[in-house]
């Protein structure tokens, strides 16, 4: 290897080492977003856009900066979209257990609750320790009205992961899933706890998140049971 050569290619991975960082900051983005940190979140959206494609152009095979994207098309609800970035992040990988669950998770959003449950349960099967898949898989329970299913999953999330972002997706799902098994203290606990953390939640803004009406009127329905307005 001439000496040239060898300053471009040491240069190169000296980029290349930089897309994990564009890509995780995009990454509290996201989560500075969903957390409810902040009020402009079209402009954090961008941001994280920016810096994922950012991640892309030092490392395109950078499977992070694709669950990145994927995350931010589906805060803009393009659940499409979010799933052609996953499965690149597929094809560079095709057992990440990440990549796993943010394809589950996205069908989840989407309201194709059934075609969420393969690679849910795939990507528990990689790593049983994985809150995201957890919590999504007991979102998808309660979707296919399968209450009794539900609980245990989102419980193992919450407890294994006590971000703030999953607490607040996942205490209202809970709540949800106690009413509709008509369990009202347990519905209530849960409530309280999220109104500790969340005063403002809203229903029908929760609930809307969904990309099908009947996702969107099915989840409002056990919120409302629980007590949320």
């Amino acid at each position: 290897m001439n000496q040239r050569f060898q300053k471009l290619s040491v240069s190169g991975r000296t980029l290349a080492s930089y897309a994990p960082a564009y890509a995780a900051l995009g990454l509290s983005l996201i989560e500075a977003v969903g957390s409810g940190w902040t009020e402009f979140v079209a402009d954090a959206l961008d941001r994280a856009e920016t810096l994922g494609q950012k991640a892309l152009s030092l490392d395109p095979a950078s499977t992070v900066a694709y669950r990145l994207l994927a995350q931010v098309d589906v805060m803009r609800g393009r659940f499409d979209l979010a799933l052609s970035q996953v499965d690149r992040a597929l094809e560079i990988n095709p057992s990440d257990a990440e990549s796993y669950a943010t394809h589950g998770s996205i069908l989840v959003w989407a309201g194709r609750a059934v075609e969420s449950l393969p690679w849910l349960e795939g990507a528990l099967r990689f790593d049983r320790t994985d809150a995201r898949a957890s919590l999504f898989l007991g979102m998808a329970y309660y979707l296919l009205d399968r209450y009794g299913e539900a609980v245990e999953p989102v419980d193992r999330a919450l407890v294994g992961n006590l971000g703030r972002n999953t607490q607040l997706l996942g205490r209202p799902i809970l709540a949800a899933t106690y009413a509709q098994l008509n369990s009202p203290a347990d519905a209530e606990r849960e409530r309280t706890l999220v109104m500790r953390m969340s005063p403002f939640l809203d229903a029908e803004r929760f609930a809307s998140q969904f990309g099908t009406q009947a996702a969107r009127d099915h989840m409002l329905e056990g919120l409302k049971k629980a007590g949320f307005r």
